[in-house]
């Protein structure tokens, strides 16, 4: 909405929202729009809190799960190191404003984010990986209930694949009858 309301104030007033060079303020694009509405000091005030919360709640999410993957996976890492994590974050921001300003800060985030990517596509395989053995597994079980439904309704004598009802891998039982046959 707030997208549409800027072109329509551009096409309608030419240069309003563009800096004196004719260039667009990024960072104070959304404050220059709202000058042009109705309400303008409590949109901006709206904005400026939403903009604290979320930040506010991103920093508290990636705390929680840097504390998760430090603490081996505890669902609710202590007090102490989520603020830990929290004031770690906020010390490398400031560190990188410091060092060399937004490009630095935007530089260090391009840089960490192709590494990252590469991760959350492996990932990705792994859990597709994963569903495919789960359903390969539910579908041995179901087949074994089954048979063995079958079995009793008909009053056969069957055997399943093994103990738990589910039939093994090929290779795994092969590997089974190999080390039997070597102990005898």
């Amino acid at each position: 909405m707030l997208g549409g309301w800027a072109l329509q104030q551009e096409i309608e007033h030419p240069g309003s929202m563009l800096a004196a060079d004719g260039s667009v303020d990024l960072q104070g694009a959304l404050f220059q729009l709202f000058e042009h509405l109705p309400a303008n000091q409590v949109l901006t005030v709206g904005a400026i809190v939403l903009i604290g919360i979320f930040f506010v709640t991103s920093a508290d999410s990636g705390a929680l799960v840097m504390g998760m993957i430090a603490t081996g996976g505890d669902a609710e890492p202590r007090r102490w190191v989520r603020v830990f994590f929290t004031l770690a974050t906020a010390v490398l921001a400031v560190a990188l404003l410091l060092a060399g300003g937004l490009s630095a800060l935007q530089t260090a985030a391009i840089t960490i984010a192709l590494p990252f990517s590469i991760v959350m596509l492996l990932i990705c395989w792994a859990t597709v990986i994963a569903f495919r053995r789960e359903r390969r597994v539910y579908d041995r079980a179901e087949r074994a209930q089954l048979v063995e439904y079958v079995g009793e309704h008909y009053g056969l004598d069957v055997e399943s694949g093994n103990e738990e009802g589910v039939r093994m891998p090929r290779w795994l039982a092969s590997r089974r009858r190999a080390r039997a046959e070597a102990r005898e």
